[in-house]
C-alpha cells in the first residue's frame, strides 16, 4: 500500500523532523539542469516539455487552455527561435543551489516493517526533494540593419532551474524560474519555507 498523502495545511509541523538533502541529490539535480541546458542548446524543445514538473505544467496547461495548446507552443518554440535570429549558444548550471525537503508523507505502521517510528506508530517523512539550481544562459541574436546588413547582438542571462524528484530516484522534473513566484512555487510544495530568496533574473548584453 502506497504511503498517504496529506495536505501540508494538515500537518503539525513537529511531526515532520527536518532533513537536510544529500549532497548527491543535490549534486545529481545539477547534473541533471545541464543536461536540459544541453538539450535546449540543441534545439530538443520536447525534452522541455517532456521534463516539466508535472504540478507546474498541469497549471499552464490550464492558463494556456489545455495541455495540447502547451505541446503545441513548445514545439513551435525552436522555429521561432530561428525566424527572430536568436541562438542559444549554451545554458548550464552557475551558483550554489538551494535544496530543501518536500512532500510529506504518512507510513502507516503496518508499512514501515518494523522499521523507523515508535512501535505501533505510523511516521511522517519528506517523500521528495527539491533543489533551487541557478543557471547561466548565453545567447545570440542577429538583428538586421539599413540595408542587408546584421548586426549579431550577444546576451547573457541569469536564471534558475527548479529541479524536483522522488527521493532516492534521481528522476529530476524542471519549472522554469522565469516569471517563477516563490508564492507559486509555494502552492506546489506548501511546506517551503517563506523566505526563501531565489537566485537573480536578469540580462544583460556583452561585449561581442
Amino acid at each position: 500500500m502506497a504511503p498517504v498523502l496529506l495536505p501540508a495545511q494538515d500537518l503539525v509541523e513537529s511531526e515532520v523532523q527536518p532533513e537536510e538533502v544529500p549532497e548527491a541529490a543535490i549534486a545529481s539535480a545539477v547534473e541533471a539542469v545541464a543536461e536540459l541546458g544541453k538539450s535546449v542548446v540543441r534545439g530538443n524543445y520536447q525534452m522541455a516539455l517532456d521534463r516539466m514538473n508535472p504540478k507546474e505544467k498541469k497549471l499552464l496547461a490550464e492558463k494556456m487552455g489545455g495541455l495540447e495548446a502547451l505541446e503545441k507552443k513548445l514545439a513551435e518554440a525552436p522555429a521561432q527561435m530561428e525566424r527572430n535570429g536568436v541562438k542559444v549558444v549554451f545554458s548550464k548550471p552557475k551558483g550554489k543551489p538551494q535544496a530543501y525537503a518536500v512532500t510529506p508523507v504518512f507510513v502507516k505502521p503496518s508499512e514501515q516493517g518494523g522499521a523507523g517510528g515508535e512501535e505501533g506508530k505510523g511516521r511522517w517523512f519528506y517523500s521528495q526533494w527539491l533543489v533551487v539550481v541557478p543557471t547561466l544562459t548565453r545567447y545570440e541574436v542577429r538583428l538586421p540593419t539599413e540595408g542587408d546588413g546584421e548586426q549579431l547582438v550577444r546576451i547573457e542571462n541569469l536564471s534558475f532551474q527548479v529541479a524536483v524528484s522522488d527521493r532516492g530516484k534521481d528522476d529530476w522534473t524542471f519549472i522554469n524560474g522565469a516569471g517563477l513566484t516563490l508564492g507559486r512555487l509555494r502552492n506546489h510544495y506548501r511546506t517551503l519555507p517563506a523566505d526563501i530568496e531565489f537566485p537573480p533574473v536578469e540580462e544583460r548584453q556583452i561585449q561581442n
